[in-house]
């Protein structure tokens, strides 16, 4: 009981994940927000986003023939792919009222570094993006976040231990590392709109 409640806490204590959201309440009232049911999001990315996710990179690149524009194609495709998953998996549940409205998302930032970066800065992962939420039929924008009140975050500390600890996590497919960070920003939202 000891040994598993002293390993979990060594886990949580090198790896957190945390979201943060500085926005404002939602402009909408509370029954407003009951009746929103969300169907889609829709990801894209800012044209001044900064986009790096080092697994993806590596895989891409150890591919005969890969050049930085696929490395850069694959990992939006794979962010936006996970992203608009994560984000309908854990909004939808708790935005199923009868009006149905659309999530268009868009990305600011999504960094996580590889092992040597967790060695050197302390291995901080971020997302960061606006979400706009408007009618499916009309297109009405209804409530919004603007790029950089809401961020999801998963922290690695640096050093020797953040270094093994890191190191030992790269070995993960991107898509792991992608979810968490979208789980925490979707996780983030979803107490926003509907309060917590």
């Amino acid at each position: 009981m000891i040994a598993r409640f002293s390993a979990a806490a060594f886990c949580f204590a090198f790896l957190s994940l945390a979201g943060c959201i500085t926005a404002d309440k939602p402009t909408l009232s509370v029954d407003e927000r009951q009746a929103l049911r969300l169907t889609n999001a829709v990801v894209r990315f800012a044209p001044d986003a900064v986009i790096h996710v080092s697994a993806v990179e590596d895989e891409v690149a150890a591919r005969s023939g890969a050049t930085a524009a696929d490395v850069k194609q694959a990992e939006r495709a794979q962010i936006e792919r996970v992203v608009a998953s994560d984000f309908r998996s854990i909004v939808a549940p708790r935005l199923a009222g009868v009006r149905p409205v659309v999530a268009q998302i868009t990305i600011t930032r999504f960094y996580i570094p590889g092992a040597l970066g967790a060695f050197v800065s302390g291995g901080s992962s971020e997302f960061s993006a606006g979400v706009d939420l408007v009618d499916a039929k009309s297109g009405e924008k209804l409530v919004s976040i603007p790029p950089g009140k809401i961020m999801g975050t998963v922290y690695r500390p640096g050093g020797v231990v953040g270094f093994a600890v890191q190191a030992a996590a790269a070995g993960d497919p991107a898509d792991r590392k992608i979810h968490e960070m979208a789980r925490s920003f979707a996780t983030e939202y979803a107490g926003w709109i509907v309060g917590r």
